[in-house]
């Protein structure tokens, strides 16, 4: 059974008629395959992205270890970073509004 249960009901008879619903249906697993690459390369850019993120966090984080800086500080340098990273899921506002007229 299909997930509408719509159709279920047809048959097609004639050979124009079996020819139509195999393309209807090839187009519709075409349909169905895109739309889950799609969704699933939103996915791995939106993790890619978090991951090189959280490098960099860690890079600074090193860099401020091995320059003897307090760990408090380190500590309210993370919670500044996943403070934004909360905000902006990486989403770089200034480049992505810079295109736009001042008066917007």
């Amino acid at each position: 059974t299909g997930l509408s249960g719509m159709g279920l009901d047809l048959k097609p008879i004639t050979i124009a008629e079996n020819v139509f619903a195999c393309v209807v249906v090839w187009l519709g697993m075409l349909l169905y395959a895109t739309v889950i690459a799609q969704v699933s390369g939103i996915l791995e850019s939106k993790s890619r992205v978090k991951r090189e993120f959280e490098e960099r966090v860690d890079q600074t984080k090193r860099y401020l270890s091995k320059h003897g800086l307090p760990s408090s500080l380190i500590s309210s340098m993370t919670q500044y970073y996943d403070s934004a990273w909360a905000q902006s899921e990486g989403v770089d506002e200034e480049h992505l509004l810079g295109g736009l007229s001042d008066m917007l």
